[in-house]
């Protein structure tokens, strides 16, 4: 099975361009999505599913509209205080990277369990739902991942929040709403790091992906 295969992430730990990881990316994802077995494997984030998710998606899509086009990215598997390094074309370092996953928890509750079967009829595929997907829990897994993030030092970093929101169609005045709440608690606090950043990874959704500068 493709997601109990760590060497599937080997790759992600050379040192590539940006445009190569984001393809190695979107491949990988692409490849569990198309087999239904290994779909089911990804929506409780079995072996290699939680890295792919939590850092290596993020990453390439954060990268892939962040980045020069003649920079160069590398994921950092492990405990240190960043999840990649980028460089520039001659592979000298220039910074780093940190993506902070604040909301994971368990799916298929009973207040979200059409919404999940929809995007698993959907093919869309991998998902993570919390048992209580609100804008409260969502509040407060931020408000904690913040404060501990203020608390840290992340020396020539960039720190990025990674907010999945589970749309299926366009925006609605409540989702902004709830997206600009968590950016407010997001900035309440002071950061030891270069720049942060909110990255809104909408599931399924129409109007795609976004990225806003925090601090």
């Amino acid at each position: 099975m493709i997601v109990r295969d760590k060497a599937e992430l080997d790759v992600f730990q050379e040192i590539q361009t940006i445009d190569y990881f984001y393809n190695n990316a979107v491949t990988l994802k692409d490849k569990i999505n198309a087999n239904p077995q290994e779909r089911m494997l990804a929506h409780t984030k079995e072996g290699i599913v939680k890295e792919l998710l939590d850092e290596i998606i993020p990453l390439a899509f954060f990268a892939k509209k962040h980045c020069k086009q003649n920079e160069k990215i590398k994921w950092c598997y492990g405990n240190q205080q960043y999840d990649a390094k980028i460089y520039n074309d001659e592979e000298e370092l220039l910074y780093k990277i940190e993506i902070t996953f604040p909301h994971c928890g368990h799916q298929v509750h009973k207040k979200n369990e059409n919404l999940v079967n929809q995007l698993k009829q959907s093919g869309v595929g991998m998902v993570d739902f919390s048992e209580e997907f609100d804008i409260f829990r969502l509040t407060q897994k931020f408000e904690e991942a913040a404060k501990k993030k203020s608390e840290k030092q992340y020396d020539n970093c960039i720190l990025v929040f990674n907010l999945q929101y589970p749309t299926l169609d366009v925006s609605d005045p409540k989702e902004t709403l709830d997206v600009e709440t968590i950016k407010t608690i997001i900035s309440k606090y002071s950061y030891h790091a270069s720049k942060v950043y909110l990255y809104e990874s909408r599931i399924g959704s129409k109007i795609g992906d976004t990225i806003s500068q925090i601090k």
